[in-house]
């Protein structure tokens, strides 16, 4: 059996090395494009975080008129509107 010897690879030539500049090229400005695609969707994740915190609020001060409506006609009022997810601003 023969052993075959790892040669050490040969350097690129010019046109190889040229291509890896292009490449290198490439990659960093996906990076950056990559990057500002991350910061522009957290701040919409940020955005919608707040609003969905804002209308649990809501939804906590309307569960509250709820429970202090007791019975009757009032408070079938109100809980279809919680229901619909139209809260009148006369109703809170």
């Amino acid at each position: 059996m023969t052993e075959v010897v790892d040669r050490p690879p040969s350097p690129p030539t010019d046109e190889e090395h040229f291509h890896i500049l292009k490449a290198r090229q490439r990659l960093a400005r996906r990076e950056i494009e990559l990057r500002q695609i991350i910061r522009h969707c957290n701040r919409e994740i940020d955005s919608v975080r707040q609003k969905l915190f804002k209308d649990i609020r809501v939804m906590e001060v309307f569960k509250e008129e709820i429970e202090k409506a007791g019975t009757g006609e009032l408070r079938e009022e109100l809980e279809g509107h919680f229901r619909d997810g139209k809260y009148p601003l006369s109703s809170l």
